[in-house]
């Protein structure tokens, strides 16, 4: 039986959230700034425009977009908080990665064309660094939601999904590489914090991250100018995070 990558990030989750519920934890954070690093857990997802449908195209040049399945990364972040009062606000700086599988099926014209004999299917590499400010809401309660407003820049490699011929060759060649999508994108979301102890608090988000590319680069130095290409997708994130420094007021 194939298990999905969803199922062991919901499994995993919900142990975490019950542990967490069954924990006696008082009151931690009345009056206080705290600095705070944490391991994340997310489960990404990439959409948009990369739904196996599309192409790009230049003079000698054909970008794939294929369909990009989702799945469980890994991350790490800093940051730090600060309770008064009644008002509560969190800073935060991320990096998250995570490794997709990606496919597309690729027209007859085109195989003949570039001289590529079966569909696509390799992998997909996104990496994303997030700078997100959360307005918490019942900053005294053991469980605080907030929401969660930021950037990203996000960093989407395409295994071999560029192919290319050189029309000055005798007889054309075709040449594959990677296709790297990079640019700037917003967060908004929503994400609740579970506080253990004085030390350690949980957080699960539910995040949307949208960004649009303009143009796709490679590795050798060549560039696209393209239409826009969107991507977008709900990130869901399980965050375990250490306090290592706080000030009480």
């Amino acid at each position: 039986m194939k298990i999905s990558s969803w199922s062991v990030f919901l499994v995993v989750s919900l142990q975490i959230l019950v542990w967490a519920n069954s924990t006696n934890a008082a009151t931690y954070n009345r009056m206080s700034e705290r600095f705070f690093l944490g391991v994340i857990l997310p489960y990404n997802s990439i959409r948009g425009d990369y739904r196996g449908d599309k192409f790009l195209l230049g003079y000698d040049d054909i970008v794939f977009l294929p369909h990009i399945r989702s799945n469980i990364g890994i991350g790490l972040n800093i940051g730090g908080s600060n309770y008064r009062d009644w008002n509560a606000w969190m800073f935060e700086i991320s990096f998250v990665r995570s490794m997709h599988n990606a496919m597309q099926m690729i027209p007859y014209d085109v195989r003949w064309a570039y001289n590529y004999d079966y569909d696509y299917q390799d992998k997909a590499i996104l990496s994303v660094l997030d700078l997100n400010f959360r307005l918490i809401i019942l900053p005294y309660k053991m469980m605080q939601p907030n929401i969660i407003t930021g950037l990203c820049y996000q960093n989407l490699r395409i295994r071999k999904s560029w192919l290319h011929q050189n029309p000055f060759e005798w007889r054309p060649k075709t040449y594959i590489r990677d296709a790297i999508f990079s640019d700037l994108g917003f967060n908004l979301g929503i994400g609740l914090i579970v506080q253990i102890n004085s030390k350690v608090f949980i957080r699960f988000d539910i995040l949307h991250r949208g960004v649009v590319f303009n143009n796709v680069d490679s590795e050798e130095g060549f560039s696209l100018s393209t239409e826009d290409v969107a991507s977008r997708g709900w990130n869901v994130c399980l965050t375990l995070s250490g306090i290592f420094y706080t000030k009480k007021y």
